[in-house]
C-alpha cells in the first residue's frame, strides 16, 4: 500500500487513482477489524475469566471493576476491550458456579461411598457463624478432597439444627444416600450429630442406608492431639513468655522506619528479609510456628534491638514510642531459654498435627501417634526434673 500512496502523490491531477487508493484503504481498514473482532472476542472471554479467576482468588468486590483507575489498568494497551461491570461479573460467578456444581454432581454419581468433615467456624470480629462441609472419596484409585458448601449458621449450634444443614447439603448433591462416616471435633453438639443426621437420611429414603449415626462419626485426630497442647498454652507463665514475644512482633511492625531497620537487620545477618509471625488462635501449630519463627529469628531481634538503642529519630519524648518503654521489650536470655523450652513441649503435637492432617494419613497409625507424643513428653518431664537451674524452667 505504501507503493501505491507513492505513486499517486507523484500524480496529483490523477483524482481516480486517488479514490481508488481510499476505497482499498476501507476494504483493508474493513479487514483488519474484523480480524480484530475475531481476536478481541477471544481475548475479551479471556479477560472476564481472567477477572473472575482474580476476584475469586483474592476475595476482591465484584464492583471492583467500576473503579475507574482499575479499569484504565485493564484497559491498557489495548483500548478494544470492554471492562465488565460488577452485576455483569456476579451474573458470570453465579453461572460459573452452576455450571461446575453440574460436573462435580455427574462425578459424585460414579460414587459409591463417601465421608465427609464438617465444623463450625465463627467470626472473632463479626458475629456470624459458618457451617464447612467438605466430602472425601476414591475413584479409579484417585483420592478427592471437595468442599461441598459454607453455610452461614444464624441460629444456636444444636445437634438437630446442624444435622439438619449436613443433611439438605448431602441432598443438594445427591450423597444421602453415599454417606458412610462423618468426621468433627469434640464439641458436644458435633459428638451428638450422627443419630439426628442417620434420622434423616433414613426418614428419607426409607432404611437406615451406609451412615450407622454415632457410630460412624470419627473424632478429629488433629483437634484431640491441638487440645492438650491449648491447655498447656493456657498456663498462665506461657502465656505471659507469649506475650512478650508477641509485643515484639509489634515493636517491628510499629512503623516503616521500624520495619526497615528490621529488614536491614536481616540481611546485615544473612537471613532473607523475613517478618515475625503471629499466632492465629482458630489455626491449629500456629503457636508452634510462631514461636519456631522466633527463635529462628532470634539473632535477628537481639542485632534490631541493639541497632534500636542507638538511634534517636524513632522516639517521641513520651508517650508508647518513649525510647525506654520500646527497649523494655527486648527479649533477655532467661526468655529466651523459656521460649525454647515451650517450642520443646509443642513440638512433638505439632509433628503429629501436621502428620494427621496431611493426605497420606492412615487411622492406623493413631496408636503410634499417642504413644510417640506420650514418649516425648516423659522424655521432658524428666529433663525438666533433673534440670539444676530450676528457676529459669516455666513450670
Amino acid at each position: 500500500m505504501s507503493e501505491t500512496i507513492s505513486q499517486t502523490s507523484s500524480d496529483s491531477n490523477s483524482s481516480t487513482s486517488g479514490s481508488l487508493i481510499w476505497k482499498n484503504f476501507s476494504i483493508n481498514q474493513k479487514q483488519s477489524f474484523d480480524v480484530c473482532n475475531t481476536i478481541l472476542g477471544s481475548t475479551q472471554e479471556q479477560l472476564e475469566s481472567l477477572i473472575i479467576k482474580a476476584i475469586v482468588a483474592a476475595y476482591l468486590p465484584f464492583s471492583i471493576t467500576e473503579i475507574p483507575e482499575f479499569s484504565r489498568l485493564l484497559s491498557f494497551g489495548n483500548s478494544f476491550l470492554k471492562i465488565p461491570k460488577g452485576d455483569a461479573i456476579k451474573n458470570k460467578i453465579d453461572k460459573l458456579f452452576l455450571t461446575q456444581k453440574k460436573q462435580i454432581i455427574s462425578l459424585f454419581e460414579k460414587v459409591d461411598a463417601i465421608s465427609i468433615c464438617s465444623d463450625v467456624w465463627s467470626s472473632p470480629h463479626v458475629q456470624y457463624q459458618i457451617l464447612g462441609v467438605t466430602t472425601h472419596f476414591q475413584l479409579n484409585g484417585t483420592k478427592y478432597h471437595l468442599p461441598l458448601d459454607l453455610i452461614e449458621i444464624s441460629e444456636s449450634h444444636t445437634a438437630e439444627k446442624l444435622s439438619k444443614s449436613v443433611f439438605e447439603t448431602l441432598q443438594e448433591f445427591n450423597l444421602h444416600t453415599k454417606l458412610v462416616s462423618i468426621t468433627t471435633d469434640n464439641g458436644s453438639n458435633m459428638i451428638a450429630l450422627g443419630e439426628p443426621l442417620k434420622r434423616l437420611i433414613q426418614e428419607s429414603i426409607g432404611n437406615v442406608g451406609l451412615f450407622r449415626g454415632n457410630k460412624s462419626r470419627i473424632r478429629c485426630l488433629a483437634h484431640t492431639f491441638n487440645l492438650p497442647a491449648q491447655t498447656f498454652s493456657e498456663n498462665s507463665d506461657i502465656k505471659e513468655i507469649i506475650m512478650i514475644f508477641k509485643r515484639i512482633t509489634k515493636v517491628i511492625r510499629k512503623s516503616g522506619r521500624t520495619r526497615e531497620l528490621f529488614r536491614e537487620c536481616c540481611e546485615l545477618k544473612g537471613y532473607n528479609n523475613l517478618i515475625t509471625k503471629i499466632d492465629v488462635c482458630t489455626r491449629f501449630v500456629s503457636k508452634l510456628e510462631m514461636v519456631e519463627n522466633m527463635l529462628d529469628l532470634k539473632p535477628v531481634i537481639n542485632y534490631f534491638f541493639s541497632k534500636l538503642d542507638e538511634k534517636t529519630n524513632y522516639y517521641s519524648k513520651s508517650g508508647s514510642n518513649n525510647k525506654k518503654i520500646v527497649l523494655s521489650n527486648a527479649p533477655t536470655e532467661i526468655q529466651w531459654d523459656k521460649l525454647q523450652i515451650i517450642k520443646s513441649v509443642l513440638e512433638p503435637f505439632g509433628q503429629i498435627i501436621r502428620l494427621v492432617s496431611a493426605e497420606d494419613w492412615y487411622a492406623s497409625n493413631s496408636l503410634p501417634a499417642f504413644n510417640y507424643v506420650q514418649e516425648k513428653l516423659k522424655e521432658f518431664i524428666f529433663l525438666a526434673k533433673s534440670t539444676k537451674e530450676k528457676k529459669n524452667m516455666v513450670f
